[in-house]
């Protein structure tokens, strides 16, 4: 129980950086003292994210005795390489554009494991709700970066 505590927290405080560099953005902020651009922040920032969630899906194809979900090792790659790609190859608005896509892409994947009780609904519906606040965040900052 405690476990499951610590991991809910840690997803919510995962999007407090999400949080944090939209707002700044919007308040006409664009660098940070002693930390920089904040935009590369978020870039960076949503690449490590988005490629730790991507990996996850491989992990849990590894653990799981259902092997149905059988994509999901290349599919975490794919994700991992397209975000890199989207980072070095697209301007800020597109690359926050497409890493918005790849949050509700993995969630999708995520709803698909929900659905063959690969985790419980409690943690689905926290995936819910933290994907919502990033997806939000990140649309407020394409808009502040516009």
């Amino acid at each position: 129980m405690k476990f499951q505590k610590i991991t809910i927290l840690l997803m919510y405080a995962g999007c407090l950086p999400f949080i944090f560099c939209s707002v700044s953005l919007m308040l006409g902020f664009q660098i940070l003292p002693y930390l920089g651009d904040i935009t590369k922040i978020l870039q960076f920032y949503t690449l490590v994210i988005a490629s730790f969630m991507a990996g996850t899906h491989w992990g849990q194809y590894l653990i799981v005795e259902d092997k149905s979900l059988y994509y999901l090792p290349g599919f975490s790659n794919l994700v991992a390489i397209f975000i890199w790609f989207a980072a070095i190859l697209m301007p800020i608005g597109w690359f926050i554009f497409s890493s918005i896509l790849v949050f509700i892409l993995l969630l999708i994947i995520d709803y698909k494991m929900a659905q063959k009780k690969l985790f419980s609904k409690s943690y689905f519906r926290v995936r819910l709700i933290v994907t919502t606040i990033v997806t939000i965040a990140l649309l407020n900052s394409i808009i502040a970066v516009s």
